[in-house]
């Protein structure tokens, strides 16, 4: 494999950084794709199938001001067009806006790595904090019987405004399986029969403001 001793510049999905602070967005303090740099850390004439090749990636803001902490959700790939071939590198965060990639080469001619920054770090503790929400997507279930067909929304938990005596309980005994919904009116609980869900990630977008949702912009 030819040598690559350039620096390699980064691709991003996300049009703009942010940052949040007191509810307001400085663009300027987060990641920023345009000022990140990507290196070969050991670089040779040439490689060969078997080698690691080592990638350094250094995370700057939009003021390119390297970046104190980790966080960047990044993806790299090596490419070889001639044979459609390509492999993921492992990223290894440092904690101190300092990447390293690494590669495994399992295959022979010139390879063109592809460094994205797919999410900020604002962005990932953003997704960490709406998987911790109960009951973000809505979901109506179906229950049938004698002629009678009603839907009621459903819930992973039970909702904490409704009574239990109100809720038909799904929750699997002795798993963590929890499935609740609201009672329908004269139809047995045991009458259920299908449930449709928003999907995950219109959940999410009700949760962000429109500010928030700029982190996510492509």
């Amino acid at each position: 494999m030819p040598g690559l001793d350039r620096v390699i510049n980064v691709t991003s999905y996300n049009a703009h950084r942010q940052w949040i602070q007191n509810d307001t967005i400085n663009f300027e303090w987060v990641t920023d794709a345009n000022h990140t740099t990507v290196e070969i850390i050991n670089p040779k004439p040439f490689y060969r199938i078997g080698d690691i090749l080592h990638i350094g990636i250094i995370a700057s803001d939009g003021k390119g001001r390297r970046k104190q902490h980790g966080g960047d959700y990044f993806e790299a790939v090596l490419k070889n067009s001639e044979i459609y071939g390509s492999t993921a590198g492992r990223i290894q965060d440092h904690g101190n806006g300092a990447y390293t990639v690494t590669f495994v080469l399992g295959f022979a001619g010139t390879v063109t790595p592809n460094v994205h920054l797919v999410h900020v770090s604002e962005a990932v503790q953003l997704l960490k904090e709406f998987r911790k929400v109960p009951n973000k997507r809505k979901w109506l279930c179906g229950f049938e019987t004698e002629g009678k067909e009603l839907k009621k929304g459903c819930t992973y938990f039970a909702n904490q405004s409704m009574s239990l005596a109100d809720q038909c309980d799904f929750s699997a005994p002795n798993t963590s399986r929890m499935w609740f919904c609201e009672k329908p009116k004269d139809i047995p609980c045991e009458a259920i029969t299908k449930c449709q869900g928003t999907p995950y990630i219109e959940a999410v977008d009700r949760m962000v403001s429109a500010e928030q949702r700029k982190l996510f912009r492509r």
